[in-house]
């Protein structure tokens, strides 16, 4: 039995007519009926005024009496910069590529600094920044790969820095029609690797075009990439393409994997930097571990195989500690006699 739907913007306009099979979801329906503008939207459909979800069947709606009458809903995608990280967020790796002097490093640099160098910045070795966001109701640690210019003998290989990235974002110069030859290269080097999102940015639109945005567009969505226009130099699209990548790439996720709090893996991770003008010696950072009542049992068996030494003692110290319920006994603790040393030479 096939379902007649039909779906209205909320003006009452309508967006398309659709006749799919009663064993079709909800999910269904948008491909079929949306247009390029939208993808780049948060989409959700009524009935009756309820949302409904992706994965729900049509034919829970009721029977194929009639036509289905379905309003779409669009809300534009938000991501705001965040000071601090909670506990749990998503770690999201994007990478960015393209032939040199499309400006890769300037459109990172304006989207997480938001700011221009006009000196040519010149990356010869891997590089990355990150960012601190929330998008929607979601934490985000957003960190963006810039591939590297120079030799080809210093650069990482191509599996290895695409290896587990979440989005890509190819960076073409608009002002350059060449650069749409060296679009097909890329997305070549990258076949070994899954990447899930992937996106064609159109850069330097403020020094005007060679290059048509419709020609480009379709030549885009060809190669199952999303197009985007931007200008590292004034701002213009960089952070829409960036925040849609991000959506996407969340989107995507199957399943969502939360960042735990750190296990202690090495006895050397219980150690840190002194601040600057301190003293030499590493400080213990007991703040950084659970202790007493809220610790977390494994955690103490997490601490590798068995040592001896002053490595033996850290163990001891931090074990000590997580059984007393405190973090000062875990310090008194970590006060070894005679100036020893742990493993990597530094003053315990």
């Amino acid at each position: 039995m096939a379902y007649s739907v039909r779906v209205f913007q909320l003006s009452g306009a309508l967006l398309g007519e659709v006749d799919l099979p009663e064993t079709a979801l909800v999910g269904d329906i948008l491909p079929l009926v949306e247009d390029r503008a939208q993808k780049r939207m948060r989409r959700q459909l009524l009935f009756q005024g309820t949302v409904l979800k992706n994965d729900q069947p049509i034919k829970s709606l009721g029977p194929a009496a009639g036509p289905l009458e379905l309003q779409l809903v669009c809300q534009a995608l938000r991501v705001q910069r965040l000071a601090e990280m909670p506990e749990d967020y998503e770690m999201l790796h994007f990478g960015l590529c393209g032939e040199n002097s499309v400006g890769k490093s300037s459109f990172l640099k304006r989207y997480v600094e938001e700011c221009f160098q006009l000196k040519k910045i010149c990356n010869y070795g891997v590089e990355f920044k990150t960012a601190k966001l929330l998008a929607e109701d979601v934490p985000v640690k957003l960190f963006l790969w810039d591939w590297p210019a120079g030799h080809v003998n210093i650069r990482p290989t191509p599996k290895v820095f695409f290896n587990q990235k979440t989005a890509v974002m190819l960076v073409m110069d608009v002002t350059n029609p060449d650069c749409l030859e060296d679009v097909d290269h890329w997305l070549n080097v990258m076949k070994a690797n899954s990447i899930p999102t992937k996106l064609l940015i159109g850069n330097k639109v403020d020094l005007g075009r060679r290059i048509d945005s419709a020609a480009a567009e379709k030549f885009a969505e060809e190669r199952g990439l999303v197009y985007f226009e931007t200008s590292a130099k004034d701002g213009t699209g960089v952070e829409e393409a960036v925040d849609f990548a991000i959506f996407d790439a969340l989107e995507k996720m199957t399943p969502r994997v939360k960042r735990a709090p750190r296990t202690l893996r090495s006895p050397c991770d219980a150690y840190v930097a002194p601040e600057k003008g301190g003293a030499g010696a590493l400080q213990p950072d007991l703040s950084r571990f659970r202790f007493g009542a809220g610790a977390n049992p494994p955690a103490a068996k997490a601490l590798g195989p068995p040592l001896s030494g002053p490595e033996r003692e850290v163990r001891t110290a931090l074990e000590a500690a997580q059984d007393s319920g405190g973090a000062d006994a875990g310090r008194r603790a970590l006060s070894v006699r005679g100036g020893r040393k742990n493993a990597l030479g530094y003053q315990l």
